[in-house]
């Protein structure tokens, strides 16, 4: 059912029942439904611009930024363990409590339990990936939100306090589970939020709070790399975490998930919200229109729905979160599905995590004792091209981008074996500095903010957790494997990952649309309409 206006500037708002001069106390539930219909104070009609002008008013920056904690909570956690690995596992007096009575000094573990304690973050980054599709469905952004801090408090505290290995690998597992959740639903609540002019801005200020995380870790690494100073690093991931759960008490939930609820009225207030000073109607009733149009026309299919040959026996409402099983059998959802995998595996295999994790002993044949400041470095480069693509990336285009990070991953991947090769260790330092530069204007950002562009609100969360899930299993591998990688191919290890950023590039030029400059419902129904003329041509 859609909302019924006489024209374009009629309000739909809250959702009070139409009245109906030949009501009777014989109507059905499914009549009572289809006369309910969203209703607005017309007062506001016309006197205010409308909202889909609108360019990034406040309070959705305030909200973005609150969500956005999260995201530097991944950095954070994602970098803690580099640069106080020795104190922390190799310290002078070992499991001894010589600095603090009640604790042991370090926690002594080999090449291989280490490895293993490292890589637990991207294992509990799978769980949480994986789950928080449903959570978020379940709960809502941001009561997900709000839970999820209980992951990083639970996990510093058991950091803080690790008194043998397994406790710290516990503590990773934790604060790995609230970074997993986070990729999924801060991405998701920053799509369902933003205007169309700011969201790739938006979008791209996850993976600019994640690079933000990495790089304050490393500067305080710096000034805590003692005993007991590696617990107190460690534990401060809770303090973030506390403060993101008082802020989110002074967030709103997104409308789109609102409507997906039924929760009409609560989903108007939310978007008035959200664009302050501005008309909401033409707004609210696209994202409307767009949620009920895909129930509608399933249901009035006789083929599919025989029993609802009547359109008068459809009831209204939002078309219900999609399983992961629905989800590839959902044509259009299918295909988005398909590309935003396939750039969130190309993210992790592209090896970027392999200059984060191990950047410091890339740097110790050419500074020696001073690497662990060059990849506070790497992080500085990082950051600043991270802000580059929140510029240009609503001037330039997601694909652009991609492309430009794709080829230019590419380039420094050959430029990294050829230094090897050659032992031109300033052209090894230099390319890897181009190769995070690469990474940071698009193959970084991009794979998060594109899935809540690409599928809507029915798919989102199902596609996003299948998405990070395997994002979170490709980080663990690439982690894993580095190493191995290094001591098997020496000199030519990057090519490995050249070849497969090869494939992402190709990939991007021939199947990821552009999304920029349209508002989610305008990207859906045009990825629906181009899905159902492949599948015609197709048959036919």
């Amino acid at each position: 059912m859609n909302p019924e206006t006489s024209d374009k500037n009629e309000p739909i708002i809250s959702s009070q029942p139409a009245a109906d001069d030949d009501d009777d106390n014989n109507n059905t539930e499914v009549k009572e439904k289809q006369d309910t219909k969203p209703t607005l104070d017309i007062s506001t009609v016309g006197k205010n611009p409308d909202s889909k002008t609108a360019a990034l008013p406040t309070f959705c920056l305030f909200v973005a930024l609150v969500s956005v904690i999260g995201a530097f909570e991944n950095g954070w956690n994602t970098s803690v363990s580099n640069v106080p690995e020795k104190i922390i596992r190799d310290c002078k007096n070992g499991q001894k409590h010589v600095n603090i009575g009640v604790l042991p000094d370090c926690l002594p573990m080999e090449n291989l339990l280490w490895g293993f304690a490292v890589g637990s973050y991207a294992i509990g980054g799978l769980i949480g990936g994986i789950s928080a599709g449903y959570l978020q469905t379940r709960f809502g952004r941001i009561r997900t939100l709000v839970g999820n801090n209980f992951s990083f408090i639970l996990g510093a505290l058991i950091l803080g306090s690790a008194v043998n290995p397994g406790m710290f690998i516990i503590g990773r597992i934790l604060t790995g589970v609230g970074s997993g959740i986070s990729t999924v639903t801060v991405p998701t609540y920053l799509g369902e939020i933003a205007t169309v002019k700011a969201r790739g801005a938006l979008g791209t200020i996850y993976q600019l709070f994640l690079v933000i995380g990495i790089l304050f870790t490393q500067i305080i690494g710096l000034l805590l790399s003692s005993v007991p100073g590696w617990r107190i690093l460690l534990a401060l991931t809770a303090i973030p975490a506390l403060i993101q759960l008082i802020l989110l008490r002074f967030c709103v939930e997104t409308p789109r998930y609102l409507i997906s609820q039924n929760k009409l009225d609560e989903a108007q207030q939310s978007l008035q919200l959200l664009r302050p000073g501005f008309d909401v109607t033409n707004e609210y009733k696209e994202i409307y229109d767009g949620q009920q149009e895909a129930e509608t026309v399933e249901s009035r299919d006789p083929e599919k729905n025989p029993k609802t040959k009547d359109p008068k026996a459809i009831s209204s409402g939002a078309r219900k979160s999609l399983s992961f099983a629905q989800l590839f059998r959902d044509p259009m959802c299918r295909k988005m599905t398909i590309i935003c995998v396939t750039l969130s595996v190309i993210q992790q295999l592209s090896g970027i995590n392999g200059v984060i994790f191990y950047s410091t002993s890339i740097f110790s044949e050419v500074f020696a004792d001073n690497a662990k400041y060059a990849t506070v470095g790497v992080g500085v480069i990082n950051l600043i091209f991270t802000m580059v693509s929140v510029i240009l990336i609503d001037r330039q285009g997601r694909k652009r981008l991609l492309l430009a990070s794709e080829i230019g991953i590419v380039v420094t991947s050959i430029l990294v074996v050829l230094g090897s090769i050659y032992s031109i260790n300033l052209l090894v330092v230099v390319a890897v500095l181009l190769f995070v530069s690469s990474f940071a204007i698009g193959l970084g950002p991009i794979p998060f903010l594109i899935i809540p562009e690409l599928l809507p609100t029915y798919g989102v969360s199902a596609a996003a957790s299948l998405a990070m899930g395997l994002n979170w299993l490709s980080n663990f591998l690439v982690g894993l494997i580095f190493p191995v990688l290094k001591d098997a191919l020496k000199n030519y290890t990057f090519l490995v990952f050249a070849i497969i950023t090869s494939f992402g590039a190709i990939f991007t030029l021939l199947f990821v649309p552009e999304t920029k400059g349209r508002t989610l419902e305008e990207i859906h129904n045009e990825n629906s309409k181009d899905t159902k003329n492949l599948d015609s041509q197709m048959k036919s």
